[in-house]
């Protein structure tokens, strides 16, 4: 149970920091909007499949 979480929150965090790191190279360099949004949908993605799987264990 607790290695379950830990992997979630290591999902959420990834998520997160590849949703910032996009926006900072957006920030300071200039890359096409198609990768910019690929990190984002990744990152969003990353996050909703960790918050899906917390709500999971904790209904079982």
């Amino acid at each position: 149970m607790e290695n379950k979480k830990i992997q979630l929150l290591q999902l959420s965090s990834i998520g997160l920091l590849l949703i910032a790191l996009s926006q900072i190279i957006w920030h300071f360099f200039e890359i096409p909007d198609f990768y910019n949004g690929i990190f984002m949908g990744i990152g969003i993605g990353l996050m909703l499949f960790a918050l899906m799987k917390r709500r999971k264990i904790k209904t079982s």
